[in-house]
């Protein structure tokens, strides 16, 4: 028996042909599903049309007319499949406009009437089941269609589903602001561009020494109100019931800074009323309270302010200075502002009691600066570098030997 082809399409039919390959006189008779009922039989040609599905099978016979038949070995089986009218649909989970490399997807086929049905599925991607659910891991651009299988008839083959696959994207974090006031807080906004369906993780590292933790998630607006300090980052997630959750790259880092109540003091060494231009002064900024080693900030005019507690200038100019407090996410208040007035520098001012030594005698000099205070006063004689002397702090010096004396 020979068949072409073996599948009936919609309303068609398709030729049996039976042939024995010896002999002649042979009456043909076509089986189905039942090698012993025979459903049709013709003479001499063996071709039979049929309409309907199923296992056919043939043999001759031939004598007859009183005698018993005698009949050839039955034919091999062919198995004709019918093509009916009925066209599935594919469906997917998650109808999202866009697919991305990695995402578990599930497709589904659906057949509406008919039999108890086995699946086939038409793809570029291996080991399709059998099943009406398919379930693929995303890769590659791929189309997708399917049709029933059962009883010997298939169904119409789907629709094709075109799968486009894309990059998998990041999430982005912005903030309405990145320093936390006291006892204020501050939104951080979580998005995916162009895609839909997600659901957002906050991550938070609330100092170096700790690892990044999810601290809230699913939230649909991704929108987070938060009021402690460390670096913030997110991502989204789209998936579950079932399958596991596909995430997007992790966004862009967000450090949130939080200005805590301790107010630092600025004190000033040397603490004299006037301060004279060239003089060096060391400031200093004390933090009390906190468990935590501080860095520094100052606010100056003065370039290259350091990051220590100490800050160490020669005075120029008047200038106001204040520091605050900076370590693990965390800022102190700005301390209430210095003012450094800076003077001209002044000229000392020295007086003879008189200028010539009687004999055996001595004379009395009194040295003064007319502005500002703690002064130590320096004597010097016929213009050398080096001092004879000092006082504080009243600057009076008693000499008995002739000479030039300046004095500072």
């Amino acid at each position: 028996m020979t068949a072409s082809p073996t599948i009936i399409p919609a309303g068609g039919s398709v030729t049996l042909r039976c042939s024995v390959d010896i002999g002649d006189g042979w009456r043909i008779y076509l089986f189905r599903q039942d090698p012993d009922q025979p459903i049709g039989s013709s003479e001499p040609d063996g071709v039979f049309i049929i309409s309907d599905e199923g296992v056919y099978s043939c043999r001759g016979g031939r004598g007859g007319r009183g005698d018993p038949v005698f009949y050839t070995e039955t034919s091999r089986e062919v198995t004709i499949w019918k093509t009916v009218s009925i066209k599935p649909t594919i469906t997917w989970k998650h109808n999202w406009p866009q697919i991305f490399r990695g995402e578990k997807i599930t497709l589904r086929c659906e057949i509406r009437g008919g039999t108890q049905w086995t699946y086939e599925w038409r793809t570029n991607n291996r080991n399709s089941p059998t099943s009406s659910e398919y379930k693929i891991i995303a890769g590659n651009r791929d189309t997708f269609s399917c049709r029933g299988k059962g009883n010997y008839q298939f169904t119409q083959w789907s629709d094709d589903l075109s799968l486009t696959v894309s990059t998998k994207p990041a999430a982005k974090l912005t903030a309405s602001d990145t320093i936390l006031s006291a006892g204020g807080s501050v939104t951080l906004t979580c998005s995916v561009s162009g895609s839909a369906g997600w659901k957002f993780d906050l991550l938070r590292r609330q100092s170096k020494s700790h690892r990044d933790q999810t601290i809230r998630t699913n939230k649909p607006d991704g929108v987070f109100i938060v009021s402690d300090e460390g670096v913030y980052s997110c991502r989204g997630g789209r998936g579950g019931r079932g399958d596991p959750v596909f995430y997007t790259e992790t966004s862009n880092e967000v450090t949130l800074w939080k200005t805590v109540s301790i107010k630092p003091t600025v004190t000033r060494k040397p603490d004299w009323s006037e301060i004279f231009r060239g003089e060096t002064v060391t400031l200093r900024c004390e933090i009390r309270g906190g468990t935590q080693w501080w860095t520094y900030e100052w606010r100056t005019n003065y370039r290259n302010s350091p990051t220590s507690s100490e800050y160490k200038i020669i005075a120029a100019d008047s200038d106001t200075f204040s520091c605050r407090g900076k370590g693990n996410y965390q800022f102190t208040q700005w301390s209430d502002d210095l003012s450094l007035t800076v003077l001209n520098k002044p000229a000392a001012k020295l007086t003879a009691s008189d200028t010539i030594i009687p004999a055996g005698g001595s004379v009395t000099l009194k040295c003064s600066v007319d502005i500002g205070d703690g002064w130590r006063i320096y004597w010097f004689r016929q213009e050398s570098d080096q001092p004879i002397g000092s006082n504080e702090p009243d600057g009076v010096f008693i000499v008995s030997d002739e000479g030039v004396y300046s004095c500072r």
